[in-house]
């Protein structure tokens, strides 16, 4: 499960179910990023819209005692090497950031795809993706600048 963590999502199964305990007052967001990014179906779609050939992993969130099922879709994205640590705002293991900065030269030509190395999820979007969430009112999320930086990464040969 810690490659699942990490954006590696080809070893699992096509559908994983998992068994939780909520309550009658739980609200599920569109989007979950603690453990894994994850997204329902309204954002599957704007997803699909960017990249219509991304595969995804299924998710049931399951509470038996309740009889409920929640669906959550795990998207098989790109993981980028362009991360700077130096122009970042983060704690010392980067399990938290406050200010995300990556390596211009180093960024894809597409409008999603996830940064793969701090030690948490960070996925970037495009400004169009960022604005057609937005367009359907979609709660629960928040975009954030990104800085683009010049420059080689210390760990680049």
């Amino acid at each position: 499960m810690r490659e699942a963590q990490k954006g590696n999502l080809e070893k699992l199964d096509k559908v994983t179910v998992a068994t939780i305990q909520s309550s009658k007052y739980d609200i599920y967001s569109p989007l979950l990023s603690n453990q894994m990014f994850m997204y329902q179906e309204e954002l599957k779609g704007v997803f699909m819209l960017f990249l219509p050939q991304l595969k995804h992993k299924l998710f049931c969130l399951l509470d038996q005692e309740l009889r409920k099922s929640t669906f959550y879709f795990a998207p098989m994205l790109d993981n980028v090497a362009c991360f700077s640590e130096e122009a970042s705002t983060c704690n010392l293991d980067a399990s938290h950031i406050d200010k995300v900065a990556v390596y211009k030269e180093k960024l894809p030509n597409t409008h999603i795809f996830r940064v793969s190395e701090p030690n948490t999820i960070v996925v970037l979007v495009s400004t169009m993706v960022a604005e057609c969430i937005l367009r359907r009112n979609i709660e629960g999320l928040y975009f954030s600048p990104v800085t683009q930086v010049k420059g080689k990464d210390k760990n680049a040969k």
